[in-house]
């Protein structure tokens, strides 16, 4: 087990780092797995494990706009309990229909506020695709001004331990809870 949450972080994170655990556990999650994630979310949040923290936050977010996608196609076809599964088949077998034409969809159908799905796409480019993929140099370099990046494309200079951990640490709680704010105000 790792150490107390009050021995990594200061007082201050602490209280928004639990202040964020809360608020999930209390989200009115829609049907399937959104709840599980959510859970994970607030347990990865209250152990300090920022960066698989930020990779669940990511996937929940993903989870909630496809949940509300699928939810106004089964509202669509009056039949919202009988092919809910199905229709979240369809939508996971539509290749075409990535994470941001989604968001603009719901934005459309005034289902989501427009700068919400513009902060989601950016934060789901800076976070999900970087840390989901296992690139530390792309999530790092985003955050901070490198005088020779190509250096790193040639795979001369590596992203440190330490690097990439100041970068989750610098960056993670307002990632974090901008995910659970933007989930919050286009929730069900």
């Amino acid at each position: 087990m790792g150490r107390p949450l009050d021995e990594q972080f200061g007082a201050d994170t602490v209280r928004t780092l639990r202040s964020l655990a809360n608020r999930l556990r209390s989200l009115r999650y829609p049907p399937g797995a959104s709840r599980y994630y959510g859970l994970e979310l607030a347990t990865c949040i209250e152990s300090g494990a920022l960066a698989a923290a930020l990779i669940v936050a990511s996937a929940l977010l993903e989870l909630h706009v496809r949940a509300l996608v699928v939810n106004l196609a089964a509202s669509a076809q009056r039949s919202h309990s009988r092919d809910q599964e199905s229709l979240e088949r369809q939508l996971e077998n539509r290749r075409d229909l990535g994470f941001a034409k989604l968001l603009d969809h719901l934005v459309e159908t005034e289902l989501f506020a427009a700068d919400d799905a513009a902060s989601a796409k950016v934060l789901y480019n800076k976070i999900r695709i970087p840390l989901l993929h296992g690139l530390p140099s792309r999530f790092v370099d985003d955050h901070q001004f490198l005088s020779f990046p190509q250096f790193r494309l040639l795979g001369t200079e590596v992203v440190s331990s330490r690097d990439f951990e100041d970068t989750i640490e610098a960056h993670g709680l307002q990632y974090l809870g901008a995910i659970v704010g933007i989930i919050e105000r286009n929730g069900f």
